[in-house]
């Protein structure tokens, strides 16, 4: 062969790895690679709404109004910041969607490259530490089969974490040449990461920050780097300024409980992801989003490196001074702990002990305040070096995957961990999956693999070293793709109608919630349904108020009308959708697809309150009476609430302190909306004993209509006829079971008379 013919070793060396990680690829995909236009993988929820995201951003130029305004949850605007924006996924989708006119081709494509490209762009990290073909090869299949990726194949943009190896790529090419491409490289790579997952933003850039920490020195050799991660940034900006508009004004916010809930226990991490094809359903329980488990491979590479290391590491001195004191108050705080747990909470003169998480964190602390001044610490971070930054960087990224409450079997074990200090800080406390830091631990192990390969895959068996590593990824990470077809067809001609928005039933069914955005692709209407990270106001009353069948509340979307309805004849329960739209006096018929159909007409009809607000002089609740007090603080993310689903029975009574005219009754719920009273029965009293019921109904439509008006407040409106009172009981009848009562903020309309009337007393209840 000649010269000519040949390739340079490196670019062999990059189509070689190309070529194995795409090889890889079209084995673990078979399944979806065979219907490729019409299934997705795992599953049709998340699969559906990346595709529509997608869909959506190749329809409308990014930033603008009309790209924010995704054509979900109508009449809701800037629905985009309820969820992720993939804007660097959009090159690859747009290109296939353009050409195919197929979303889900579209979506698939941008799914089976992350894999690839996974592999390849840590391949390339690696080979420009190691200098080694082999270690970097190994390292590309290690990040391309990371157990947690199984866990992830409904999540595009989890799978697509392959900017952040050519990110640290660009910064430790950066530090050895000074050469500002590599800079350059860094602020698109992070740039590009952000883009296609708000995670990595937060997330990769934690591991960013302790990078600089241990590989620049000179400190003002910095600037450089934190100039381009400010360029980098910049685009940015608006994504974050929108999203802060969006849900401030929403009060959108997380539950801890829920951050908490999808924190990786200790435990997890000996739990498989079911998908893993070896280990999968032979380990722990996975839940979902946890499953950390690193695979066999990774621990018998980390047992083998410790053990090897372990002699050079405790013959240096780690003891002796301050040093010796602080490892006694480790072991003296561990023992503490452990007799919690063996013996119980325990008690000696003013020390007490009462769990083991406090005690278990000073020994914690204590520990790991040695492990980062020992000696071999200090020297590994004077030198620089690569293998034992990444050690410790991914026990960080392991440590903040625990979340703010770190737990073993649901027991806590650290209070107060890094986590917890992370949530104090702009953003991080609107992330809800605290065990995807696993992901940027991923990076860390993936180039260790590499440094592993590199030192031990030497002499006449390094072949059969290289083999073995690989044999044990691959055992370690398979995993079984289960593919499911895209939603079927529905009614496809609405955008020839005059209808400005179309609302699928049961609206809340996951199902057809799904199904209607994937619809939408097809018709190109926007849809009254919708999924997302965070909802409107609006959407969770409207749901509950048809699922009680109170179909009155989609007169709460005439004034945005005319609003298409759209149900499967085919599905359960079409039957009695299509007799409570009929009640409504709406023409239901039938479209060529074999699903009913009904035009929801324009209205405007609106109910609002313009007499005097009335001073409440104080509120008697039947349960949580110390919380009362929020419902008259002016903060309408504080609230009142029962604690327990909606039984009927809850009850609160109002005092004026003087009778007036009682015209309405004004809940403002704001967040709370998904917790608006079930049924609510008004009544009034001038002396607190005699009650007369002024007003009975249930309050799912009132709820609608106000979330859609006011979504900030969701001030809920009950008029009334006017009538002379003091007191005022508002009695909730009916049942909603796993939601409990809420109310942010409660006014009295009317008009105030001087006189004053009895002295509240004891408030007859009205019962015998």
């Amino acid at each position: 062969m000649c010269s000519r013919c040949t390739l340079p070793p490196m670019r062999r060396a990059i189509l070689s790895a190309l070529f194995l990680y795409v090889a890889v690829t079209c084995l673990l995909l078979w399944p979806l690679l065979q219907r490729f236009g019409s299934a997705v993988p795992n599953d049709a929820g998340d699969p559906v709404l990346n595709s529509w995201i997608l869909w959506h951003g190749s329809r409308h130029v990014p930033y603008t109004t009309e790209w924010w305004s995704g054509p979900m949850f109508y009449p809701m605007r800037n629905s985009i910041a309820l969820s992720e924006v993939l804007l660097s996924i959009l090159p690859v989708s747009a290109i296939v969607e353009w050409l195919s006119a197929n979303p889900t081709a579209a979506y698939n494509t941008a799914f089976a490259l992350s894999f690839p490209l996974s592999g390849l762009a840590m391949f390339a990290l690696v080979r420009a530490l190691t200098r080694r073909n082999d270690a970097a090869v190994v390292s590309g299949l290690a990040y391309l089969l990371v157990p947690y990726r199984a866990e992830q194949l409904a999540h595009l943009q989890v799978l697509s974490y392959y900017w952040a190896p050519l990110a640290l790529l660009g910064l430790h090419r950066y530090v050895e040449t000074d050469r500002p491409r590599w800079l350059a490289l860094f602020a698109i790579a992070w740039l590009a990461q952000a883009l296609a997952n708000g995670y990595a933003m937060f997330h990769f850039s934690i591991l960013i920050g302790l990078w600089i920490v241990w590989f620049v020195r000179p400190w003002r050799s910095v600037w450089p780097i934190l100039i381009a991660g400010a360029f980098a940034a910049a685009p940015m900006i608006p994504i974050l300024m929108k999203y802060q508009e969006v849900h401030s004004s929403l009060h959108l916010a997380r539950d801890i409980n829920e951050i908490k809930r999808l924190s990786v226990d200790l435990a997890d991490l000996s739990a498989a992801p079911a998908q893993l094809a070896v280990w999968g359903g032979r380990l722990g329980a996975p839940r979902p989003e946890t499953a950390a488990f690193p695979g066999v491979t990774l621990i018998v590479l980390t047992a083998t490196a410790l053990w090897a290391v372990s002699p050079r590491l405790w013959s240096r001195g780690w003891f002796g001074g301050w040093r010796s004191i602080v490892g006694l108050a480790a072991l003296v705080a561990a023992a503490a702990a452990a007799s919690v747990l063996f013996v119980g909470p325990w008690r000696l003169g003013p020390l007490t002990v009462g769990n083991a998480h406090k005690p278990f964190s000073i020994a914690f602390g204590a520990t790991l305040l040695l492990v980062l001044s020992a000696p071999a610490t200090r020297d590994a971070w004077r030198r620089k070096s690569v293998i034992a930054f990444y050690v410790l960087a991914a026990f960080a990224m392991y440590l903040l995957a625990f979340g703010p409450s770190p737990t073993l079997l649901g027991t806590p074990v650290l209070y107060e961990p890094p986590y917890a200090w992370l949530m104090r800080l702009p953003g991080f406390a609107t992330l809800r999956v605290p065990a995807r830091f696993i992901m940027t631990a991923a990076v860390c192990q993936a180039i260790l693999v590499g440094c592993a390969v590199s030192a031990w895959a030497v002499g006449p068996r390094k072949r059969l070293t290289v083999a073995l590593f690989a044999a044990g990824l691959l055992i370690d990470g398979w995993f079984s793709l289960k593919v499911v077809a895209v939603p079927a067809p529905g009614i496809s001609d609405w955008s020839a109608t005059s209808v400005r928005a179309v609302l699928e039933l049961p609206v809340g069914d996951p199902e057809a919630d799904f199904g209607a955005m994937f619809r939408a692709m097809s018709h190109g209407v926007p849809i009254v349904n919708g999924v997302s990270g965070y909802v409107p106001p609006h959407y969770i009353p409207l749901v509950l108020a048809l699922r009680n069948g109170e179909y009155a509340a989609l007169n709460e979307l005439g004034p945005w009308g005319p609003i298409a309805i759209a149900f499967d004849r085919q599905r359960p329960g079409a039957l009695d959708i299509e007799k409570q739209l009929r009640e409504l006096g709406l023409d239901v018929t039938t479209g060529v697809e074999g699903w009913g159909r009904a035009i929801l007409p324009k209205n405007s009809a609106r109910l609002a309150l313009h007499d005097t607000e009335l001073a409440i002089a104080s509120i008697t609740a039947s349960v949580h009476q110390e919380d009362t007090g929020r419902m008259l603080d002016g903060d309408i993310t504080s609230a009142w609430g029962t604690g327990i689903e909606q039984v009927g029975g809850e009850e609160l009574t109002l005092d004026l302190g003087a009778s007036g005219t009682v015209s309405g009754i004004e809940l403002r719920l704001g967040p709370y909306s998904f917790g608006h009273p079930k049924s609510l029965q008004v009544a009034t009293s001038f002396d607190g004993r005699t009650w007369s019921d002024e007003w009975v109904g249930a309050l799912g439509a009132l709820t609608v209509r106000a979330a859609l008006e006011d979504p900030s407040v969701v001030p809920v409106s009950i008029g009334l006829k006017p009538v002379q009172a003091r007191f005022i009981r508002l009695r909730q009848t009916g049942v909603e079971r796993t939601i409990p009562m809420w109310i942010a903020e409660l006014r009295v309309r009317g008009i105030p008379v001087l006189s004053a009337g009895p002295s509240l007393g004891k408030v007859d209840n009205g019962e015998p």
